[in-house]
């Protein structure tokens, strides 16, 4: 047995690795900048419908990129060089631009230097990885509230500051095993209300319970990781970190809306064709007991899960087309039904006594025309084609549409995107409250409630490689269901997703937009500035105008923030 662990290990690192296995956050940097260089056909096969994606296929389009540098302005130039830098490794295979201060790579320039840092990083001749890095942030928000009215004062006025800090840890073996693990931790001053604006603070379970003693609940903590197999053709994932579905600048499949989920992926890649598989773990409705024999409350979370596989064709002039489905089911841990990734879902849930909320959807984006980008996509929530026409609130759709252009690249690094979202009454909702399209109360797509619309446009500007500025406008309008003075349910229009169609309403004829009418308005502008290589400087400013019914406000928040990896 002495002899089998040594040779075991020398059997797993002496195998030849080209890239680290393993995804890029959704929420980094790079799939904007891919989405611009597919837009301008500098790249071919990128679709942004599912994020994250891995770091092959991130290193895959940089090599793509940098056989039409001519192509390319002095911006986009200057954010490819740091680019390849940060991913490095999976472009070449090389880390001649890693700083680390323990291990390869060490370099007295470290904590300022311009080059990729890590505390620590080893790879070897045979190209086998370890990576940790420490991660940390800051940031300071300011809100400035205003009533509406004499009658609805709900003006919230104060400070908050984060501080948010901890690392990361991941590595690659035999060039198909993949392991990424986060952890931070985190603490705020000054107003907790505005504290739990941030997801960090909002989706942490200590952070909000509410406590007989204090003690905790000034921190949040925050862990993911993920396990992943992949080669050429096949990505394999049981992960516990933020997944996007959805095109558009509000995503109507899956959001960043609610807290991220428990999951097991699948995806397969041959030639023009691509399919996904993801079954993840939701949060249902809580009901607080009482245990008998210390006459304690405690907690009781039903069991609730979200189901998605998607099929897809990459077409002639680079368009996608896409067929898939969801399904949310609750009261039972797993379903053999729905586990398998090559099933008809709503086929299933017919077999399954129909007790589950089923969508099916299609999506289709084009690239063909140069600087251009179209998108649309149709949710069927459930329709019945005998009753087009009557407003019968069974005919369910969601449609979201846009486009992304770049036109103006050449003279100026400016892009433009546009976006209108359409949500029929009763979407996302369910006859059964605990199916509906949720996790832990909060929406698992668009932030919107159903029979409501938004419009939202959006400008990026990159000057140079270090400064980005986005400013984007949103406008919804929403038909809120009609209720008593005691805010009990009066009259049901769909316009809320905790309440699906009841016996009562089964023979409504539900207009869109109907009931009580809501406004929002939302300006942002935010801008980031990157001092030193993964030292970065960000501002947001904010103006939000939402006319609800029970809780009009109106209020402009301003954050100051630092974040660094080193």
């Amino acid at each position: 047995m002495k002899k089998v662990i040594p040779f075991l290990f020398v059997l797993i690192f002496a195998f030849q690795i080209k890239a680290q296995v393993g995804y890029v956050e959704a929420s980094h940097p790079i799939y904007q900048f891919l989405e611009r260089m597919s837009v301008r056909k500098i790249i071919s096969s990128y679709n942004s419908f599912e994020l994250p994606k891995s770091k092959k296929e991130i290193g895959k389009w940089l090599r793509e990129i940098d056989k039409s540098l001519y192509k390319m302005n002095s911006a986009d130039k200057a954010i490819f060089r740091q680019f390849k830098s940060e991913f490095e490794y999976e472009y070449s295979g090389k880390t001649d631009r890693y700083y680390s201060l323990i291990g390869n790579g060490i370099s007295n320039n470290y904590p300022l230097g311009d080059k990729e840092k890590y505390l620590y990083f080893y790879n070897d001749k045979n190209k086998s990885s370890f990576y940790v890095n420490l991660i940390a942030n800051a940031k300071f928000i300011n809100r400035n509230s205003q009533p509406f009215n004499y009658y609805y004062n709900f003006a919230e006025n104060g400070n908050s500051a984060l501080v948010n800090f901890g690392g990361r840890i991941g590595g690659t073996f035999y060039d198909k095993f993949g392991f990424q693990i986060k952890g931070t931790n985190g603490t705020y001053r000054g107003s907790k209300k505005l504290a739990d604006t941030f997801p960090e603070a909002k989706f942490n379970y200590k952070f909000n319970e509410t406590q007989k003693s204090n003690v905790g609940s000034n921190y949040f903590d925050n862990t993911e990781g993920y396990a992943a197999y992949q080669n050429n053709w096949l990505q394999l994932k049981i992960g516990s970190d933020r997944n996007l579905f959805g095109e558009g600048i509000l995503k109507d499949i899956l959001s960043d809306n609610s807290p991220r989920q428990d999951y097991i992926s699948l995806k397969l890649n041959y030639m023009n064709f691509s399919y996904t598989f993801y079954h993840a773990k939701l949060l249902g409705l809580v009901h607080i007991n009482n245990d008998y024999a210390t006459n304690e409350p405690y907690k009781q979370i039903n069991a609730k899960n979200f189901v998605y596989h998607r099929f897809g064709i990459h077409l002639f002039n680079n368009s996608f087309f896409n067929v898939g489905e969801m399904i949310i089911y609750s009261f039972r841990e797993f379903d053999l039904a729905y586990l398998n990734p090559f099933n008809f879902y709503k086929s299933s849930e017919h077999a399954n006594q129909d007790r589950d909320n089923s969508l099916l959807f299609f999506d289709f984006s084009n690239y063909s025309l140069t600087n251009w980008k179209f998108f649309a996509s149709v949710v069927i929530d459930d329709f019945d084609f005998s009753k087009i026409g009557t407003h019968w609130l069974g005919n369910q759709i969601m449609l979201n549409t846009g486009f992304y252009t770049t036109i103006l690249n050449k003279l100026l690094p400016l892009d433009f995107e546009a976006q209108y979202l359409r949500i029929d009454p009763y979407v996302y909702t369910h006859r059964f409250l605990y199916n509906n399209y949720t996790n832990f109360y909060y929406n698992l797509g668009a932030p919107l409630q159903p029979n409501s619309y938004a419009l939202v446009l959006k400008f990026i500007y990159t000057p140079t490689g270090k400064l980005k500025f986005d400013f984007s406008f949103l406008y919804s309008e929403h038909g809120e269901n009609y209720y008593s003075q005691e805010h009990m349910l009066d009259e049901n229009v769909g316009g809320n997703i905790w309440y699906g169609y009841r016996e009562v309403d089964l023979h409504n004829s539900t207009k869109f937009l109907a009931g009580n009418r809501e406004y929002l308005t939302k300006i942002k502008f935010k801008g980031a500035y990157e001092v030193l290589n993964n030292y970065y400087l960000f501002l947001r400013a904010e103006y939000v105008n939402n006319k609800e019914i029970f809780y009009p406000k109106s209020y402009l928040d301003l954050l100051l923030g630092f974040s660094l990896i080193i």
